[in-house]
């Protein structure tokens, strides 16, 4: 899961000084019964110190709990230390393992470029980036043996109750929604409820990429996280 780049163009600079936001929960939803709603998930705060150093616990909720919001569920690997330079810190509790801090961002793409009326140098914005990133490793006991949907979200408790901010998959589904309400109503929502913006995914595939009406529908279905 990554959550945020190290560096915005607009405006330019860091995005921020500290990996993770600490009124936080990064979480990572499993879907194993194909019913597009959590029956596991992971959830991952952190904890500044007063050197400014993080640590982050990983949890993990089951059944009708993994579903919910909040930042509570079973600890898994407590106050473990956040990577902010080249070495890697990875920490293990019986068969998982966890990671959490800035990597290196593989994204290949000439930003400044495309801004500047698609005048393309060839260099990559992104080559002295780095991207927030959280890695767990599961044992297969722990996820059954049926197909998987997955996906992930941040959680904002910053005004004092749990709101969901973002979501995965972002880069590739908001384009296709225009205007701000749209957007925010995807960020919010859940993949259960996923098919009410089939028809704005259509619209843009119709109208943008020269789709026929009735494959624009199909191929709208298959970009949502809903399961076919």
């Amino acid at each position: 899961m990554n959550v945020h780049p190290s560096a915005s163009v607009v405006p330019a600079g860091v995005t921020t000084t500290e990996p993770f936001a600490t009124n936080a929960v990064y979480e990572i939803k499993i879907d194993t019964d194909g019913d597009a709603i959590a029956d596991i998930a992971y959830r991952m705060r952190a904890s500044a110190a007063a050197d400014g150093t993080q640590t982050v616990t990983l949890r993990r909720l089951q059944g009708a709990e993994a579903a919910g919001i909040g930042d509570d569920g079973a600890a898994i690997v407590e106050n473990a230390p956040v990577s902010t330079a080249r070495e890697a810190h990875v920490a293990t509790a019986g068969d998982y393992r966890f990671f959490a801090g800035w990597r290196s961002d593989p994204f290949f793409f000439d930003t400044l470029g495309a801004i500047a009326g698609l005048k393309f140098t060839g260099a990559d914005y992104f080559a002295d980036k780095n991207v927030c990133s959280i890695v767990i490793e599961v044992p297969n006991a722990e996820l059954g043996s049926t197909s998987l949907g997955l996906w992930a979200r941040t959680v904002d408790g910053a005004s004092g109750s749990w709101v969901q901010a973002e979501r995965g998959a972002r880069p590739q589904q908001a384009v296709f929604l225009p205007g701000d309400d749209a957007r925010d109503a995807y960020f919010a929502s859940e993949p259960v409820n996923d098919a009410q913006f089939i028809p704005v995914f259509a619209h843009a595939l119709e109208h943008s990429g020269g789709y026929a009406p009735e494959d624009a529908k199909r191929a709208a279905g298959s970009k949502t996280d809903v399961p076919p």
